[in-house]
């Protein structure tokens, strides 16, 4: 088991809470933020989690050896919330170490009903538990990543002094640290071949994220602006999602554009930085979003944004990318053509995306907060 921070008679411990320890997904990536930052306050940090990724056992460990660990009211318990953990919620209301929820929104279950029935009631049990869980836990501290996720909190009972918005903690250092050119042949191939237009999507491939709508959006493009443009879908597909997947391959099938569409799962940051270097545009077709990741990648990686205005998609997008009310993907279509075409726009996306980043989303701006806020709940 690693442990993280320095051990020491006198250290104050942190706890940090997930119902699954994923390698790559926005909460993990926000859980191992919220590690180092606690690190380097002088906390001695483990992560608990009742099942992890494989290759991850050594950083985590089960919750029953969470009451050993937190011994004292200086300590710290952290839960991260997306999803319903009754067990996980229980163990943190119980506690009597300083409690700080980490609320990361839960996607309503209507989006994933037709596909997956258990995981569409665990979604609506979770969201329909908030309440309780802030009532039961009486949270010292709710770290939300977006405003738009700060107002159910609030809606649930919280005081609003204990309210503080933070956003995700995000790989973007990563990115930007990546080489230009990424070796790989699988992304190599579509960075040499510049011209062709590279439209793409990134995140999982959930209902609610609107991937049907991205290759209705590539039909129209391909039809009616460039024939040779590529449409590249970059995110895994979960276990219970595979019959979402086969719709997806249906309706490209059946638009006649399947040799048009890329799906690649598992990048590793280099092919994931040299794919939005290289892309004409982001499209997020997203129809519920609590903070977008994806937005600020592209945002700092210079790569222009095209969105639907959903969930907290406007709040991190702001200003630096067209938004638009309604889907359409004649519209959509036609924003990405204007895009390829005026370059002033073009080059004015990309420097507000920039400016938009370094203003709101940087780690460090984020570990900022986030260490002011637990400074001031030991004050």
């Amino acid at each position: 088991m690693k442990v993280f921070g320095r051990a020491g008679s006198g250290s104050r411990r942190a706890a940090l809470l997930v119902a699954h320890y994923h390698r790559y997904d926005a909460i993990a990536n926000d859980l191992r933020g919220i590690r180092e930052i606690l690190c380097s306050m002088g906390f001695l940090v483990r992560i608990f989690a009742p099942s992890s990724d494989p290759g991850l056992e050594g950083e985590c460990q089960g919750l029953d050896s969470l009451g050993g660990f937190l011994r004292t009211p200086h300590d710290l318990a952290v839960l991260n919330y997306g999803g319903y953990w009754p067990t996980g919620e229980t163990a943190f209301s119980s506690l009597p170490a300083k409690r700080v929820l980490r609320y990361h929104n839960i996607t309503p279950g209507r989006f994933f009903a037709p596909y997956d029935h258990n995981t569409a009631r665990l979604c609506d049990l979770g969201r329909q538990g908030l309440p309780g869980l802030v009532r039961q836990s009486q949270p010292d501290l709710v770290l939300s990543d977006s405003h738009f996720n700060a107002l159910d909190i609030l809606a649930a009972g919280l005081d609003p002094a204990r309210s503080v918005v933070v956003p995700v903690l995000h790989q973007v250092d990563q990115l930007l640290n990546a080489p230009p050119k990424p070796a790989t042949a699988r992304v190599a191939d579509f960075i040499d071949r510049g011209d062709q237009p590279l439209v793409l999507m990134t995140g999982r491939i959930v209902p609610n994220k609107a991937w049907h709508n991205f290759l209705r959006v590539a039909a129209v493009y391909l039809q009616h602006c460039e024939p040779r443009a590529r449409f590249i879908m970059a995110g895994s597909v979960p276990v219970n999602m595979q019959g979402y997947k086969r719709e997806l391959e249906l309706i490209a099938w059946q638009a006649g554009i399947t040799d048009q569409v890329v799906h690649l799962e598992g990048l590793t940051s280099e092919e994931l930085a040299g794919l939005y270097r290289c892309a004409a545009v982001l499209l997020c077709c997203s129809e519920h979003e609590g903070f977008c990741v994806p937005l600020v990648e592209a945002m700092a990686l210079r790569t222009p944004v095209i969105a639907l205005d959903r969930g907290a998609s406007a709040e991190t997008l702001g200003q630096a990318g067209l938004l638009l009310r309604d889907f359409d993907e004649y519209q959509l279509a036609a924003a990405i053509h204007t895009i390829g075409q005026d370059q002033d726009l073009r080059a004015g996306l990309i420097r507000l995306g920039q400016q938009r980043y370094q203003a709101q989303f940087t780690n460090q701006g984020s570990a900022d907060r986030i260490k002011s806020a637990i400074t001031e709940l030991y004050s």
